[in-house]
């Protein structure tokens, strides 16, 4: 048993994979009468929660809400039950990466999220919002949906370069029970909307506002909320303390920005599909090339790498001061061939194709270097008798 449980229902628990406030997420397989076993992720309510009815009603909401959720970058709810006890929802099993987990990723590298990347993830974002914010309810009148927690975390990219939101756990909508309590804080600091860090009641704009926080850290590597504790910031975004870092911008992009971060809602974008067009339009003017295939063969290799780690650290890197000092037989060209492999590496990784590395041929390398040294030694022998 590699989890907490072993089975739920018609699934069997593989692993762990993601753990957070209220719920685990569990990777699994559906077993079919015939044999056949789909990969699912399985999301499971704590059971120390599993007796607060209201935790539960909303559990089961959120995943009724799923079900319904039928855009491509929505991820959408099989099946959920209860058995024994157990309170689940399973949904389509994603391998890919979190935009918090990218970023990171790229900061350690001490490279800029690239800018293509970053428009085109929150344009599709702002695609799948859009059609939330639109959804109707089972009685034809509109759900008002309000995600509320519109952050990295909860965006995934795939490895062929696909784009997922994440968890409507705390979506605010109009058939959830208790959805519009006022006076209680819901969300992740710092991608709250000033209104939602009032406890006001939200509407589809707030989503926006997150949206263009998150896009702001990507563009910049810095929040537009002043750094702190949690409820420092909270109470600095509620003051409307948004600082844009516009100067790490580009000159076409910051009204676009400035006005998704607006912090009266009235000022920002309409609707997500607006803010969509707007980095749609963005992107084709600079970044026209751009092709979220190559999003996904970073994230593969992220994946790949991180799955055999030793696969790229197959050569040591001798350091620098030696090379040319070797004495004995075959020593003169380890250095430079470790050399020529991190070179190598840095530029397979410029490219955000991350994988193992071709071997550098030793037998050809080492002759080139026989070859200069009796060259060296010609000249040398030639410039002697002249003088």
């Amino acid at each position: 048993m590699k989890g907490s449980i072993a089975e739920v229902g018609p699934y069997r628990i593989e692993e762990e994979i993601g753990r957070g406030g209220m719920a685990t997420v569990y990777r699994g397989v559906r077993r079919s009468p015939h044999g056949h076993e789909q990969p699912v992720a399985i999301k499971v309510l704590d059971p120390e929660l599993a007796t607060d009815k209201h935790l539960v009603t909303s559990f089961h909401a959120e995943a009724e809400l799923a079900r319904r959720l039928g855009h491509r970058v929505l991820v959408p709810v099989l099946d959920h039950g209860t058995v024994e006890g157990v309170h689940y929802m399973a949904m389509d099993l994603l391998e890919g990466e979190t935009l918090s987990t990218l970023r990171k990723r790229y900061a350690r590298r001490a490279k800029g999220f690239p800018l293509g990347h970053a428009l085109y993830i929150m344009a599709e974002v702002l695609d799948g919002l859009h059609y939330a914010h639109e959804l109707d309810g089972p009685d034809g009148k509109a759900e008002r949906i309000v995600h509320r927690d519109v952050s990295p975390r909860n965006i995934i990219v795939t490895r062929t370069g696909a784009v997922r939101l994440l968890d409507f756990g705390i979506a605010r909508f109009e058939s959830r029970p208790t959805s519009t309590q006022v006076g209680i804080v819901k969300g992740t600091v710092p991608y709250m909307s000033p209104e939602q860090a009032r406890a006001e009641v939200l509407d589809r704009r707030s989503d926006l506002f997150a949206a263009a926080v998150v896009l702001h850290e990507l563009l910049t590597g810095e929040s537009p909320i002043a750094d702190g504790n949690t409820e420092t910031q909270r109470q600095a975004i509620a003051a409307m303390e948004v600082k844009p870092a516009s100067r790490k911008i580009h000159l076409s992009l910051r009204p676009t920005l400035e006005k998704a971060l607006a912090p009266n809602p009235d000022d920002r974008f309409a609707t997500a599909a607006d803010f969509a067009a707007a980095l749609r339009a963005a992107l084709g003017a600079l970044e026209p090339d751009h092709d979220p295939f190559l999003l996904g063969c970073f994230v593969d290799g992220l994946r790949r790498r991180e799955a055999a780690p030793a696969a790229n650290d197959d050569v040591a890197e001798a350091p620098d001061a030696p090379a040319a000092k070797g004495k004995r037989r075959g020593k003169k060209g380890i250095a430079p061939l470790a050399l020529a492999r991190k070179a190598m590496k840095e530029h397979v990784e410029s490219l955000e194709l991350e994988g193992p590395l071709p071997p550098i041929p030793v037998a050809p390398t080492l002759g080139l270097w026989a070859t200069v040294m009796v060259l060296a030694a010609l000249c040398y022998t030639f410039v002697t008798s002249v003088v």
